[in-house]
């Protein structure tokens, strides 16, 4: 550098002098450059290595994923949204769901009656709970890497927020469309004035008043118990919303629209309803359970030759039924339904009709619409009221027929019929004549073969009929995937039930076919080779167990009945899956306790990344939530920082306007002992509550997980609200917590 300077004082010229700066700085700057990417390559290729070594693999299956834009999407997110909205992802330290965990268990311990015995498990359940909390579970490559994809996904869906990331009508497909063509599709369907009608404003509360005076009037009358009438009166109602799901398997990608009614003022009406129809064709002659129900009922069969196997299916059955023809159903069967029920034929019609034409609405976009005619998919009674309408229909067409129906077989709305070759047309022309909405199409055999249900029939040797598994074109085969955050025994189950159902529904000279397919279904979806063939093996032990084990009939019903009386006692409870203690966890609070069964759910699901496509619910509408209150200091200059955290089962907004009334209140008659802890505050500083501002912290339904949460919000935030309202936590959680302890007025 001496040399340089006195170079400058010679040539007096400092051009030398910032280009040999800047060669250096270049130099520099290349130097770390070339050594990242260099050490970045090491890292990728060895992360490569160890995950092919582990067989995790994150290559995208095309059949899984249909994308219907322009957009280019990189394949490891394709590969994320491929996988479903079930796919349980797994957690990182900061997400460890602590809260969650606590009320679980908190849920499960009350029902330990021994006060010992229930401190004893709790302080052995918060010790697993305090490692794990602080233990990254992240350190497993495959788990880093499936939470590097979650975190780009995440992040390539908020730069992209025209795109909808949507499930297919059918086949189990992750489907990408754009908003401004969902949108459209909808639009095309709600325009449609034959079958839906716009209203000019909710009648959502007029009809939860209605449903209302409805079960009052039973309960009164005494056509209803009281325990009935809490099934059937609602108490927190809003618009049913409807969403659309593309069919990728028909030409344009139209949309089937199902309707979200669960928040309908019918719903427990419908339920009530159904499970009072249900007894109705529970013994009918047409109708099959399944698939292993429709091959033993027609494994016997003989097939001559001038007979043909068809298939009929209705078309859009639930939107097409006919109202008027579900009422005389019903004034026609009332003989039957009457044994069931004690509630007159006048009020149960009643009762049908607001079910199904009062209350038959949804929103979209904050606009009511009405459905003119016929049901809504999402609707609880629109399967039992189809079923009802199949058969009338099927009762009236066998007798307009002038021969023998050989075979008829039922599975909701699709039939599988045996018939004379020449006499095809002629009962179609039968069946479509009951009523103009009933409309079926036809499937005639193919060189002696016909699909039916998930069953390949064909006629073999001697007039019988063989079986082989079937898929259908918009079957996707993807399952629970292997790395899914589940617990193992729901992946033992999903794996044992194909391999049932693929040789199950197969004859035996198809199942070395099968094996071979099930094979590669399971390992298309992660499972490893090594544990579908053991698997395959346990599947065979246990089927020549069974056929070389002797039937001793007595003691098995013997043993069933027991089996189901102790069932009937057993209690499950709900707790948050975490791959490395929840099953310690749960042992522990199960022991000594057979009556009480645990059943684990995955904390975060990768339903997450997909697009809510129901109309958002308000705030203030949100039912059974944990909320948070601001206060908004004496609404001149002074601040406040304090908040009041509350629970309610009813909607937020009636519970946050009894706080206004009880501050108005208090104004009046100043009487401070019964008053709630924002009262309190508002008399001690002169403050005000935020009601515009009101949050939403949790979202349960069950009253004692609710209000354990709700104490556990209270400890970690400044909250002016009493501290007795968290006596109820135990202090072995506070190493979960971070107590806030929040400061005086």
């Amino acid at each position: 550098m001496k040399q340089l300077q006195l170079d400058v004082k010679q040539f007096g010229n400092i051009w030398y002098v910032k280009r040999f700066v800047e060669g250096q700085r270049k130099f520099k700057l290349d130097t770390i450059n070339n050594y990242k990417n260099s050490n970045t390559k090491k890292f990728n290729d060895l992360k490569r290595r160890t995950l092919e070594k582990l067989r995790f693999s994150t290559k995208l299956n095309n059949n899984w994923f249909i994308n219907l834009t322009d957009v280019d999407i990189p394949e490891d997110i394709c590969w994320l949204l491929s996988l479903g909205p079930k796919f349980s992802l797994p957690t990182e330290q900061n997400d460890f769901p602590a809260f969650k965990f606590i009320a679980d268990i908190e849920n499960i311990l009350w029902e330990e009656q021994d006060d010992e015995l229930r401190e004893e498990k709790r302080s052995k359940v918060a010790h697993i709970l305090h490692k794990e909390k602080f233990h990254n579970p992240v350190d497993d490559p495959i788990k880093a890497e499936i939470v590097r994809i979650f975190k780009t996904t995440k992040k390539f869906l908020s730069q992209n927020k025209d795109l909808i990331v949507t499930s297919a009508d059918k086949g189990n497909r992750t489907v990408i469309m754009s908003k401004l063509d969902y949108g459209r599709k909808m639009m095309d369907h709600l325009s449609d004035n034959k079958v839906y009608k716009k209203l000019n404003f909710d009648t959502t509360e007029l009809l939860h008043a209605r449903s209302i005076y409805l079960c009052n009037t039973l309960k009164k009358q005494e056509f209803i118990t009281e325990e009935e009438y809490k099934q059937l009166v609602m108490h927190n109602t809003s618009a049913p919303k409807v969403y659309g799901q593309p069919k990728v398997h028909k030409r344009g990608n139209p949309l089937r629209l199902i309707v979200a009614s669960y928040e309908s003022p019918a719903y427990n009406i419908a339920v009530f309803l159904t499970k009072i129809l249900n007894n109705l064709t529970s013994d009918s002659k047409y109708n099959v359970r399944n698939a292993t129900g429709f091959i033993d009922r027609i494994r016997t069969l003989k097939l001559s030759s001038v007979c043909k196997m068809v298939s009929f299916d209705v078309v859009s059955l639930f939107t097409n039924i006919p109202l008027e023809l579900v009422e005389k159903i019903i004034e026609e069967r009332w003989s039957e339904i009457e044994q069931i029920t004690t509630i007159p034929k006048t009020h149960f019609i009643q009762l049908l009709n607001f079910a199904t034409r009062d209350c038959n609405q949804f929103t979209y976009e904050n606009v009511m619409y009405k459905q003119i005619d016929g049901l809504p998919m999402g609707l609880p009674l629109s399967p039992i009221l189809a079923d009802l309408v199949m058969e009338y229909v099927l009762d009236q067409a066998i007798l307009k027929l002038n021969y023998h129906l050989k075979e008829c077989v039922k599975y909701v709305d699709d039939l599988f019929l045996i018939i004379p070759s020449s006499m095809i047309g002629y009962t179609m022309d039968a069946f479509n004549s009951i009523h103009h909405k009933i409309q079926f199409t036809v499937v005639e055999e193919t060189n002696e073969i016909l699909p039916f249900l998930d069953v390949l029939l064909i006629r073999g040797n001697n007039q019988c009929i063989d079986f082989d598994w079937y898929s259908k074109p918009t079957s996707s085969s993807r399952v629970l995937n292997y790395w899914s955050n589940h617990p193992l025994i729901h992946k033992l189950n999903v794996m044992d039930n194909l391999i049932k159902r693929l040789l199950g529904l197969s004859s035996k000279k198809f199942h070395g076919k099968n094996v071979n397919l099930a094979k590669r279904i399971l390992g298309e979806n992660g499972y490893p080779i090594m544990l579908i063939n053991k698997r395959l093996k346990m599947f065979h032990w246990l089927k020549q167990r069974q056929n070389t084990t002797v039937n001793s009939q007595p003691t098995v019903n013997n043993h069933s009945q027991n089996t189901n009386s102790t069932k009937s006692k057993i209690r499950y409870k709900g707790l948050q899956f975490n791959q490395s203690c929840s099953q310690n966890i749960g042992k522990i609070l199960c022991r000594g306790n057979d009556d009480v069964k645990v059943g684990y759910k995955p904390t975060l699901k990768n339903r997450s990344t997909f697009t809510k496509l129901k109309q958002k619910t308000p705030i203030l509408e949100m039912y059974d939530v944990v909320y948070n209150m601001p206060c908004l200091g004496d609404g001149r200059r002074a601040k406040c920082d304090l908040n009041y955290i509350g629970q309610t089962g009813r909607k937020a907004y009636v519970r946050t306007d009894e706080h206004v009334e009880d501050i108005k209140k208090f104004n009046q008659d100043g009487e401070l002992e019964s008053s709630t802890a924002l009262v309190h505050h508002f008399y001690e500083a002169g403050h005000v509550p935020d009601t515009e501002n009101v949050s939403i912290l949790e979202v349960e339904h069950n009253y004692a997980k609710r209000k354990v949460l709700e104490s556990l919000h209270i400890m970690t935030n400044p909250a002016m609200n009493f501290r007795r309202d968290t006596e109820n936590i135990s202090s072995v959680y506070k190493s979960l917590i971070k107590e806030v302890i929040a400061p005086s007025i």
